[in-house]
């Protein structure tokens, strides 16, 4: 499959942006943010294993499919790419006490993530990560997520039964717009050698269209500075393969 990326540039011109004291932090940021939008946004091929179509009959929602429109699905496929930014840039708090050597990060990528009955079976990140001006670069892979938690929905939360078609395990409904949320413990490998064992992380999908990949920073050196490692999702499917919800690239 082909995707036709497409990027509308308004007002080049430098003199429109207003000088301040945070100019040189814009202007900074926007190449590499570019950059990363364009290579997230390409085709991203899951992990290959096939999800047995002996567990099509749990994954009840395709998209159109009006009937089981608000019904909750466990079993199904995300994937997407990576793109993100870490600098402390972007921290607000000392972000007026740096000086131009301030170092960008980007990282790209892609992420996959399979649940079969409401269980993680498979869940894999991989990103280059380097400096704006492509030294430092190495390879990330994140994997072997285990102990995973699902935070409880807001009727467990008050002591109330759950709400029916909605288990207590991980799945997606286009009620909740496709959002779920987890944390757990994984893996973290730098060019394919284990760097950090059992670092906590949270990851949580907004809207299934975009998530966020929390590695805590006491566990992994604070090398990402404590925030997100951000991605969009290109593709959530079901046991057969068979979009849930109609991906981005149909966005218009």
């Amino acid at each position: 499959m082909h995707a036709k990326a497409t990027m509308t540039v308004v007002d080049g011109n430098p003199s429109a942006v207003n000088k301040s004291t945070n100019t040189r932090d814009i202007n900074r940021l926007v190449m590499p943010t570019v950059f990363i939008l364009l290579m997230a946004s390409l085709p991203y091929s899951t992990n290959g294993s096939s999800i047995s179509s002996a567990e099509a009959q749990n994954s009840t929602t395709t998209a159109g499919d009006d009937q089981n429109a608000d019904r909750a699905i466990s079993t199904f496929r995300m994937s997407g790419g990576i793109g993100s930014l870490v600098t402390d840039l972007l921290n607000v708090t000392i972000r007026e006490n740096l000086t131009d050597e301030t170092p960008i990060y980007v990282l790209v990528g892609n992420w996959s993530m399979d649940v079969m009955n409401g269980e993680v079976n498979y869940f894999q990140v991989d990103f280059i990560m380097s400096l704006q001006d492509g030294t430092q670069m190495h390879v990330y892979s994140v994997n072997n997520l285990r102990n995973i938690v699902i935070p409880s929905s807001p009727a467990e939360e008050a002591g109330s039964s759950p709400v029916e078609g909605f288990p207590s395990n991980l799945v997606i409904s286009p009620a909740s717009n496709y959002s779920l949320s987890l944390s757990g413990y994984v893996d973290v490998l730098t060019n394919d050698t284990v760097k950090w064992e059992n670092v906590p992380l949270s990851i949580d999908i907004f809207n299934g269209n975009t998530i966020s990949i929390l590695l805590y920073p006491s566990e992994t050196d604070n090398q990402f500075k404590g925030q997100p490692i951000y991605g969009v999702v290109a593709w959530i499917l079901d046991a057969n393969d068979k979009p849930i919800k109609p991906p981005i690239w149909a966005i218009t």
